[in-house]
């Protein structure tokens, strides 16, 4: 199963994404704010659910994917620069490990990343 998981992702910039998952034959699925807060694992796996205590927000765009071989991957990032996509920073691979994490955990990874990378440590 290949399969995208959008962040925080709405309005046109949602339905293109849609549409470039569609024409590269790969699942999408919008992540509610409300499974921020559950281990990646169970998002994808779909069981995700209301987690106990303050709920985990974000607000920042993020992509997941998921299943998906570097080959298809780089095909997808090529073809979104190409549609003219806004880009999107915060985006990850899914792993053995990082399945462990809760999406927001994810997202602070991929933020301090983010930073290092563009020198804003």
């Amino acid at each position: 199963m290949e399969l995208v998981l959008f962040y925080n992702i709405t309005g046109d910039k949602a339905a293109q994404l849609r549409s470039l998952c569609e024409d590269m034959k790969m699942l999408c699925r919008d992540v509610m704010p409300f499974e921020f807060g559950n281990r990646l694992e169970d998002v994808i796996a779909g069981r995700a659910c209301q987690p106990c205590g303050a709920p985990v927000l974000f607000s920042d765009e993020m992509l997941v994917f998921v299943g998906v071989e570097n080959g298809k991957l780089f095909d997808f990032l090529d073809k979104f620069a190409k549609r003219g996509i806004s880009p999107v920073p915060l985006k990850a691979v899914a792993t053995e490990n990082n399945v462990k994490w809760t999406s927001a955990e994810l997202r602070d990874e991929l933020e301090r990343e983010h930073r290092m990378m563009s020198g804003r440590s």
